[in-house]
């Protein structure tokens, strides 16, 4: 049994290692994204320009099964979901996405899916409440 849990904990730290690019940088503030995927193709962006810390979402329509890709500044995949993905602006100002199709979990082109997609990011400044909000006061 504690073979397998270091082998998948093993598993894990590689699949977090995965880094991928070379990445297209988009305009300043861009939101807003269409593009044509291709059988076996990945294509990865820069968003760039936002506010450091601010929360993103990503909504999109495709004419195909694709898959998103959350990447660190340095280009290692953080995370993937399959139509809806959010995340956090990086501390220089980018959102790093990779856009595949269904099942490439790597970025790396192993899929067969191929069509047009639409992008469109929102980013909403977040605040985490004080911990004096997230309590009750009581008057007296």
């Amino acid at each position: 049994m504690r073979s397998l849990l270091i082998l998948v904990a093993l598993l894990a730290f590689l699949e977090g290692a995965i880094t991928s690019g070379p990445f297209t940088a988009l305009a300043p503030k861009q939101t807003y994204l269409t593009g044509s995927l291709a059988e076996g193709q990945v294509l990865f962006y820069d968003f760039n320009g936002f506010t450091p810390g601010t929360c993103w979402r990503v909504s999109e329509n495709a004419t195909f099964d694709l898959l998103w890709g959350e990447f660190a500044e340095n280009g290692t995949l953080l995370q993937y979901q399959d139509s809806v993905i959010s995340g956090t602006v990086t501390p220089s100002g980018l959102i790093k996405l990779g856009v595949s199709g269904w099942a490439d979990f790597r970025f790396i082109g192993d899929h067969t899916h191929d069509g047009t997609f639409v992008v469109n990011i929102s980013c909403l400044l977040y605040t985490s409440p004080s911990p004096r909000d997230r309590t009750r006061s009581r008057m007296p």
